[in-house]
Protein backbone atom coordinates (compact mmCIF):
# COMPACT_ATOMS: atom_id res chain seq x y z
CA UNK A 1 0.00 0.00 0.00
CA UNK A 2 2.64 2.45 1.26
CA UNK A 3 4.27 1.99 -2.70
CA UNK A 4 1.18 2.55 -4.66
CA UNK A 5 0.99 6.10 -1.86
CA UNK A 6 4.42 6.90 -3.14
CA UNK A 7 4.42 6.38 -7.14
CA UNK A 8 1.60 8.58 -7.43
CA UNK A 9 3.39 10.84 -4.65
CA UNK A 10 5.89 11.13 -6.60
CA UNK A 11 3.58 13.14 -9.33
CA UNK A 12 1.67 14.90 -7.09
CA UNK A 13 1.73 15.06 -3.02
CA UNK A 14 -1.18 13.23 -2.08
CA UNK A 15 -1.66 14.13 1.24
CA UNK A 16 -0.70 17.49 1.86
CA UNK A 17 -1.96 18.23 5.27
CA UNK A 18 -1.81 15.13 7.33
CA UNK A 19 -0.13 15.92 10.18
CA UNK A 20 -0.81 13.23 12.94
CA UNK A 21 0.25 9.23 11.97
CA UNK A 22 -1.03 7.29 14.19
CA UNK A 23 0.52 3.19 13.96
CA UNK A 24 -0.69 2.37 17.48
CA UNK A 25 -0.85 -1.44 18.61
CA UNK A 26 -0.52 -2.81 14.80
CA UNK A 27 2.20 -5.31 15.83
CA UNK A 28 5.02 -3.62 14.05
CA UNK A 29 9.03 -5.50 14.82
CA UNK A 30 12.23 -3.23 13.64
CA UNK A 31 11.53 -4.99 10.49
CA UNK A 32 8.58 -3.54 8.86
CA UNK A 33 9.48 -0.12 11.01
CA UNK A 34 12.78 -0.04 8.76
CA UNK A 35 10.72 -0.16 5.65
CA UNK A 36 7.96 2.17 7.23
CA UNK A 37 10.38 5.04 7.52
CA UNK A 38 11.82 5.01 3.74
CA UNK A 39 8.44 6.20 3.02
CA UNK A 40 7.72 8.80 5.88
CA UNK A 41 11.35 9.61 5.64
CA UNK A 42 13.14 9.34 2.02
CA UNK A 43 16.39 8.50 2.15
CA UNK A 44 18.88 9.72 -0.44
CA UNK A 45 21.09 6.42 -1.79
CA UNK A 46 24.66 6.82 -0.24
CA UNK A 47 27.71 4.37 -0.75
CA UNK A 48 27.96 2.69 2.54
CA UNK A 49 31.39 1.50 3.50
CA UNK A 50 32.30 -1.38 1.75
CA UNK A 51 36.17 -2.91 1.24
CA UNK A 52 37.01 -2.32 4.84
CA UNK A 53 36.80 1.06 5.12
CA UNK A 54 34.58 2.76 8.27
CA UNK A 55 31.42 4.63 7.86
CA UNK A 56 31.45 7.61 8.59
CA UNK A 57 30.88 8.24 12.69
CA UNK A 58 28.61 11.51 12.30
CA UNK A 59 25.93 8.93 10.33
CA UNK A 60 26.08 6.23 12.10
CA UNK A 61 24.58 5.10 16.09
CA UNK A 62 25.23 1.94 17.24
CA UNK A 63 28.25 1.87 14.78
CA UNK A 64 26.53 1.30 11.90
CA UNK A 65 25.36 3.68 9.13
CA UNK A 66 21.16 3.26 8.23
CA UNK A 67 21.14 0.76 5.00
CA UNK A 68 18.28 0.66 2.43
CA UNK A 69 15.69 -1.62 3.34
CA UNK A 70 15.57 -5.43 1.20
CA UNK A 71 13.90 -4.89 -2.67
CA UNK A 72 10.90 -6.70 -1.13
CA UNK A 73 9.70 -3.60 0.52
CA UNK A 74 10.10 -1.36 -3.05
CA UNK A 75 8.07 -3.97 -5.59
CA UNK A 76 7.17 -1.92 -8.21
CA UNK A 77 10.25 0.37 -8.76
CA UNK A 78 13.31 2.24 -6.30
CA UNK A 79 13.32 3.87 -3.47
CA UNK A 80 10.89 7.14 -2.62
CA UNK A 81 12.14 10.67 -3.53
CA UNK A 82 9.48 12.40 -1.99
CA UNK A 83 8.18 12.34 1.61
CA UNK A 84 4.15 10.65 1.72
CA UNK A 85 3.29 13.34 4.51
CA UNK A 86 5.07 16.37 4.42
CA UNK A 87 3.29 18.66 6.85
CA UNK A 88 3.84 15.32 9.62
CA UNK A 89 4.26 16.67 13.32
CA UNK A 90 3.39 13.92 15.17
CA UNK A 91 4.64 10.07 14.48
CA UNK A 92 2.68 8.12 17.22
CA UNK A 93 4.41 3.78 17.26
CA UNK A 94 2.51 3.56 21.19
CA UNK A 95 2.28 -0.10 22.23
CA UNK A 96 4.50 -2.03 19.72
CA UNK A 97 6.48 -4.09 21.62
CA UNK A 98 8.54 -5.90 19.24
CA UNK A 99 9.82 -2.32 17.96
CA UNK A 100 12.35 -2.71 20.66
CA UNK A 101 15.55 -1.41 20.49
CA UNK A 102 16.33 -3.10 16.84
CA UNK A 103 13.45 -0.74 15.80
CA UNK A 104 14.63 2.04 17.87
CA UNK A 105 17.83 2.27 16.15
CA UNK A 106 16.56 1.73 12.71
CA UNK A 107 15.13 5.14 13.38
CA UNK A 108 17.62 6.68 14.97
CA UNK A 109 20.13 5.95 11.91
CA UNK A 110 17.46 6.87 8.81
CA UNK A 111 16.82 10.27 10.75
CA UNK A 112 20.29 11.02 10.62
CA UNK A 113 20.94 10.00 6.82
CA UNK A 114 20.90 12.37 4.00
CA UNK A 115 17.36 13.33 2.99
CA UNK A 116 16.56 15.37 0.13
CA UNK A 117 15.44 17.47 2.53
CA UNK A 118 15.98 19.02 6.21
CA UNK A 119 13.11 18.40 8.00
CA UNK A 120 11.70 18.81 12.03
CA UNK A 121 9.29 16.19 13.63
CA UNK A 122 8.14 18.02 16.67
CA UNK A 123 6.84 14.40 18.25
CA UNK A 124 8.15 11.10 18.19
CA UNK A 125 6.08 8.67 20.67
CA UNK A 126 7.32 5.33 21.38
CA UNK A 127 5.54 4.88 23.97
CA UNK A 128 5.43 1.30 25.41
CA UNK A 129 7.53 0.24 22.57
CA UNK A 130 9.79 -2.55 24.78
CA UNK A 131 13.26 -0.01 25.07
CA UNK A 132 15.97 -0.20 27.89
CA UNK A 133 18.76 1.40 29.15
CA UNK A 134 20.70 0.33 26.09
CA UNK A 135 17.66 2.57 23.68
CA UNK A 136 18.24 5.43 26.22
CA UNK A 137 22.02 5.35 24.66
CA UNK A 138 20.99 5.45 21.42
CA UNK A 139 18.62 8.47 21.74
CA UNK A 140 21.78 10.31 23.37
CA UNK A 141 24.10 9.50 20.52
CA UNK A 142 20.98 10.49 17.71
CA UNK A 143 20.89 13.69 20.27
CA UNK A 144 24.88 14.44 20.61
CA UNK A 145 25.49 13.70 16.43
CA UNK A 146 22.62 15.57 15.20
CA UNK A 147 24.30 19.03 15.68
CA UNK A 148 26.60 18.13 13.39
CA UNK A 149 24.60 16.22 10.72
CA UNK A 150 22.44 19.42 10.43
CA UNK A 151 25.30 21.42 10.46
CA UNK A 152 26.91 19.34 7.37
CA UNK A 153 24.26 19.81 4.63
CA UNK A 154 23.28 16.50 5.47
CA UNK A 155 20.07 17.34 5.24
CA UNK A 156 18.64 15.08 9.01
CA UNK A 157 15.36 15.19 10.54
CA UNK A 158 15.44 17.05 13.82
CA UNK A 159 13.16 15.06 16.37
CA UNK A 160 12.20 18.15 19.09
CA UNK A 161 10.47 15.66 21.23
CA UNK A 162 10.70 11.77 22.22
CA UNK A 163 7.91 10.23 24.21
CA UNK A 164 9.08 7.13 26.14
CA UNK A 165 6.11 6.43 28.55
CA UNK A 166 6.20 2.81 29.46
CA UNK A 167 9.51 1.88 28.75
CA UNK A 168 12.35 0.28 31.31
CA UNK A 169 14.37 2.94 30.21
CA UNK A 170 16.41 5.29 32.79
CA UNK A 171 16.74 8.38 30.98
CA UNK A 172 15.61 11.66 32.23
Amino acid sequence: MLNVMSVVNERQCILPLLRHLYLNNMNLDYRSLHGIVCYLFPVRRFRRARDGSQPRPDRTIAGEEFGIPPEVYFPFRGTPRRALFPSLSVLSLCDNPGIGNGGLVELLRCLIAPHFEERVLPVLDLSRCGIDEVGARYIREYIEKLPAVLNDDNTGIAVQRIVLYGNRHSMS
